[in-house]
């Protein structure tokens, strides 16, 4: 019934949202990736899921250099 696909399209799409804005990267990915199983041409699921993809890929450069500058400072002072 397209009526109950809407409304759990519309479900998944506030989940995913709320789950982006807490930080909640990869629970957010797969939100809109199972919204998307139902409508895959929804263009707010996909900007959703980009946005999604982008922010985790971004946290984990960020977590990547800060290990990175912490191995440069011990490395710097044991010299």
């Amino acid at each position: 019934d397209v009526y109950k696909r809407q409304e759990e399209i519309a479900r998944q799409l506030e989940l995913g949202k709320k789950q982006l804005t807490s930080l909640e990267y990869e629970e957010a990915i797969a939100t809109f990736k199972n919204a998307l199983a139902i409508d895959p041409k929804d263009r707010e699921l996909l900007v959703g899921l980009v946005e999604a993809e982008e922010a985790y890929a971004n946290s984990k450069v960020t977590i990547l250099l800060a290990d990175i500058s912490s191995s440069e400072e011990a490395e710097i002072r044991r010299s």
